[in-house]
């Protein structure tokens, strides 16, 4: 590990435990269900430890900046401490290598090991959804491929990644990465397949509107209910 990363982590850390508090914490595992415990830190205080650090911290090749999100993630001790390896992920200095195709290993490691909504929404959207835009025709074979993992987190995370691309969406990839949690019972999927038809409806309502009446005896109430939401049918 380089003495940047060592430095970056061990601030982080410092950062998040000197403004922890101890009842916040209790309560926002409880919420999350989480078995890692928390700081402690809400969302404005991480992002307020954050910004001056990243700003103070360059890493300088694309294996550094995977080693930092790695070593916070993979030795977590604290739930924000995936969030700040979330953070280093999306920083603006690391646009490229964070939008590249060669990141996808490392947002299915962390959608894998995450495996809840707090990080894999952010990672599907707003990572995985960004080497989408750039690697459109690479980016959607994956995609396609996640569609059908028998992991629940990777499908969602295939579902949910155009939540962002508004009229940029692909119509037929959208479609594509569907059918195969149509079936499934769980919630997060259910409500993955809601949110992404809920979305791409503010574009192409009329093509939401025959999604739901294709596949009315496969989707769930709650699917249909979020797709035409804002709608109807």
């Amino acid at each position: 590990m380089s003495d940047t990363i060592a430095a970056l982590v061990r601030e982080i850390r410092a950062g998040y435990a000197a403004t922890g508090d101890p009842e916040v914490a209790v309560q926002q595992q409880a919420y999350m269900k989480s078995s890692i415990p928390y700081y402690g830190v809400k969302t404005p205080a991480g992002r307020a430890i954050m910004k001056p650090l990243l700003v103070k911290y360059t890493l300088r090749t694309r294996e550094e900046w995977e080693e930092a999100i790695l070593t916070l993630w993979d030795n977590v001790s604290h739930r924000e401490e995936w969030y700040a390896a979330l953070g280093i992920a999306q920083y603006g200095r690391y646009r490229d290598w964070r939008s590249s195709l060669d990141a996808i290993p490392l947002y299915d490691h962390l959608i894998r090991t995450g495996a809840w909504w707090d990080v894999c929404d952010t990672l599907g959207q707003d990572l995985v959804g960004q080497v989408l835009m750039q690697h459109r025709e690479e980016a959607s074979a994956i995609m396609r491929t996640w569609s059908s993992d028998e992991f629940l987190w990777i499908r969602r995370c295939s579902i949910l990644s155009q939540g962002k691309h508004k009229d940029k969406t692909d119509p037929v990839l959208l479609r594509d990465c569907m059918p195969p949690s149509l079936d499934d019972t769980d919630f997060f999927s259910r409500k993955a397949i809601g949110w992404a038809l809920r979305d791409y409806a503010k574009v192409n309502p009329d093509l939401v509107r025959a999604f739901v009446a294709e596949f009315d005896d496969r989707l769930s109430g709650l699917s249909k209910r979020e797709a035409l939401k804002h709608i109807g049918m």
